[in-house]
């Protein structure tokens, strides 16, 4: 109930504004939500929806809205807590073949694997110096 009296006072006070200026709109929610009392993530919703309206209405990717400048993130792969060096190494091929260049044994970046690099040489090293 109080989720349909919420998405009635929102539809008020979004219907018909600019998408572009997100931050108004943001504080108003907020002012909304004092007296609803809705979990946070409603207004989050919204807030994604405006984000990618004003993208849209650009015709900007929303990481460029927010400042984003780089074409590709760095990033790594993650495996789970596995127990048997078999599947760790089985994982980081699979992460290499990917395009992975480090994947992470259990989620914990303290235990990465640089994969792939130039050297087998210092590849080798990495994998002689990786906690067991």
């Amino acid at each position: 109930m109080r989720l349909v009296r919420f998405k009635d006072l929102a539809a008020k006070h979004l219907l018909g504004q600019d998408p572009i200026g997100r931050e108004p709109l943001w504080q108003a929610l907020l002012r909304l939500d004092r007296f609803a009392y809705l979990p946070h993530t409603v207004r989050g919703y919204i807030d994604v929806a405006l984000w990618d309206l004003a993208g849209r209405a650009l015709q900007l990717p929303v990481f460029r809205l927010a400042g984003g400048f780089r074409e590709r993130v760095p990033c790594y792969k993650s495996g789970g807590d596995l127990a048997e060096v078999e599947a760790y190494v089985d994982g980081a091929l699979q992460a290499k073949e990917e395009g992975f260049s480090v994947y992470v044994h259990g989620g914990d970046p303290h235990v990465a694997l640089a994969i792939g690099s130039r050297s087998t040489a210092r590849d080798g090293r990495r994998t002689q110096a990786a906690p067991a």
